[in-house]
């Protein structure tokens, strides 16, 4: 019928467009083997968030036509709401390195600590003042009727916000190898693990050099193959990266930015004081409120 015929060419329209990105864009970075490489695709991915920043302030400075689920007779700045879950899910989202940090030292020149923590420090500010950047003026604009991705809010036929959107996928784009990456790594070496192998293997093989790099090499391969089609398939189907980035946030973010470092504080360091023993331990309780509350609130909004 009309109806099936119509759903069946959207539908391959929007595999045949995603998968031309992953396979043009995302794959051949994927197969990168030193994560410095993404040095440049990095600096584009700052240059797009700086941009963007710009672009909300100057929005929010010159004032946006609001179409009719957006009109407020008087404004009202309440904060708190049910949605500040999927807020605070995304911000933790965006200072999340922590799974990246022993493979990004690996990948310095300059492996001081002084300079590690130059990095750490500079890189924590930056990500800081972005997030500032687009998070009051986009509240400041929008009110209650801000969503947790802020660019949603603004019309579709405004040419230049969705110049903005376009980069903001960008920015998903090339920050997808970043992650693939430590996924990757993780999974070579679970491989290489002596209880991943055939029962009956040593850890020593018997084969001679160029097997063994043969067999790395196709191993290397297929674990990436595996990664990126397996997350390709279920990009395929989201729309809302909102929800995405909420439920990144929530769980893993927050287990890796609060819960895990404040349980490692308290368990391992013996000499501690009081503070930093109270700070730690309400890291863990806002942790664990974000882990269970952002994946019940996307499911109660969907």
């Amino acid at each position: 019928c009309q109806f099936v015929r119509v759903f069946r060419r959207e539908l391959v329209r929007m595999v045949s467009r995603r998968l031309y990105f992953g396979v043009c864009v995302v794959l051949p970075l994927c197969f990168l083997r030193n994560i410095s490489s993404l040095a440049k695709t990095s600096y584009v991915s700052i240059a797009s968030v700086v941009f963007i920043a710009a672009a909300v302030m100057y929005k929010c400075a010159g004032g946006v036509e609001l179409d009719e689920t957006q009109l407020e007779p008087v404004p009202t700045h309440s904060i708190v709401s049910g949605s500040i879950l999927e807020g605070l899910g995304i911000a933790a989202f965006s200072f999340v390195t922590h799974h990246e940090s022993l493979i990004l030292y690996q990948g310095l020149g300059d492996r001081s600590e002084r300079n590690w923590g130059s990095i750490v420090h500079y890189s924590m500010t930056v990500a800081c003042a972005c997030l500032l950047a687009i998070a009051i003026p986009g509240y400041l604009t929008f009110y209650n009727t801000t969503t947790s991705n802020i660019l949603n809010n603004y019309p579709n036929n405004d040419v230049f916000m969705t110049l903005c959107r376009l980069l903001f996928g960008a920015t998903m784009l090339l920050s997808y190898p970043l992650e693939h990456f430590v996924a990757r790594t993780v999974a070579l070496d679970l491989l290489r693990c002596p209880c991943c192998r055939p029962h009956g293997t040593s850890s020593a093989s018997g084969t001679d050099a160029a097997t063994g790099a043969g067999n790395q090499r196709l191993r290397f391969i297929v674990v990436t193959l595996v990664l990126v089609l397996s997350s390709a398939l279920i990009a395929m189907f989201t729309r809302d990266l909102g929800a995405v980035l909420t439920l990144t946030g929530g769980v893993c973010a927050s287990s890796l930015a609060y819960i895990l470092p404040a349980i490692m504080y308290v368990r391992l360091v013996k000499t501690r004081d009081r503070t930093r023993t109270a700070l730690a331990i309400t890291l863990i309780v806002v942790g664990s409120i974000l882990a269970l509350g952002c994946p019940a609130w996307v499911v109660y909004r969907l």
